[in-house]
């Protein structure tokens, strides 16, 4: 557009310049004939009005030019308007988005804590669940194992049950209970301490095993 507007401009230039040197010979020109300078006095306005026309022209199209200039200059001023308006609505949506993240993972963290706690407390149920199915094992296989024994096996398990149960719920003996009492230590076991019943231990174990000797003979 530049390029084109240089090249109207300097055409412009020349076709003014032959038309002032036209003009200039004509008014150095002396016509006698009065016919002659009429049509040359026409001749110089018809000149002198194109002069006119282009000039008007010249401006129009500097008009023209600089109005298409503003336009595009508008247009730019908009489409950079748009981008930065774009370019905007693209940074609060990450910031949303990054703000959501953020809650996001503060609400895991939070259920994370809770089910943290939660297999704390899991865990110390299973501790308890484990303990308890243990000792019911054992107390099965106890069970097991008692009834299967013979009848003096029965009794001995019986007796040291009995004595355990005392033993654990006796309070601290007193002086007058420890006198009273004799205690005298099995020397084939420290558990019998009472002498009636390491003496009814003695003769149960004798006589089972009489019984069982006369028993294995016949």
């Amino acid at each position: 557009m530049e390029c084109e507007n240089e090249e109207l401009k300097s055409k412009m230039k020349i076709t003014n310049q032959k038309m002032v040197d036209v003009v200039q010979k004509l008014r150095q020109m002396e016509c006698d004939n009065e016919e002659l300078k009429f049509e040359k006095q026409e001749f110089i306005e018809k000149i002198e009005d194109l002069q006119s026309e282009m000039k008007n022209d010249d401006l129009m199209n500097k008009y023209n030019f600089s109005k298409s200039i503003q336009e595009t200059l508008e247009g730019r001023i908009l489409n950079h308007e748009y981008t930065i308006a774009g370019l905007q609505e693209q940074l609060n949506s990450k910031n949303l988005k990054k703000n959501v993240l953020i809650k996001n993972q503060k609400d895991e963290l939070e259920y994370l804590k809770t089910e943290l706690r939660k297999k704390s407390k899991t865990f110390f149920r299973w501790l308890l669940t484990g303990i308890w199915n243990g000792f019911s094992n054992l107390c099965g296989r106890f069970r097991d194992h008692f009834i299967r024994q013979n009848i003096y096996w029965k009794l001995f398990y019986i007796v040291l049950i009995f004595i355990s149960l005392e033993k654990l719920l006796e309070k601290n003996p007193t002086i007058t209970k420890m006198i009273r009492r004799p205690k005298i230590v099995c020397r084939t076991c420290s558990i019998c301490e009472d002498v009636k019943i390491h003496n009814y231990l003695l003769k149960c174990f004798i006589s089972g095993y009489f019984f069982r000797k006369n028993y294995r003979g016949f």
